[in-house]
């Protein structure tokens, strides 16, 4: 299991764009994926459930990955966060 603390820094935060293509990559990896948002958890393959976090500028996230595939998915993940438009 791997978790990584992840702060939006980008104007936009996680919207319907970046929160497709962030679910669309994750469902391509075997591990679980979920994103926690203050004491809620959102799957992170699921756009509905991206969007519903309502994650804009400044908001803090943690990117919660568990399986055989953990160390990609999160490397890969990390990056779509970093370079969010």
């Amino acid at each position: 299991m791997l978790e990584t603390k992840f702060t939006f820094l980008n104007e936009s935060g996680f919207h319907a764009r970046p929160a497709s293509n962030f679910a669309m990559t994750a469902s391509n990896f075997e591990s679980k994926i979920f994103i926690l948002k203050g004491n809620k958890t959102y799957s992170g393959k699921s756009v509905l459930g991206i969007l519903g976090m309502g994650a804009k500028k400044g908001t803090e996230i943690t990117l919660h990955v568990d399986g055989k595939d953990e160390a990609e998915a999160t490397e890969v993940l990390l990056d779509l966060l970093n370079n969010l438009e």
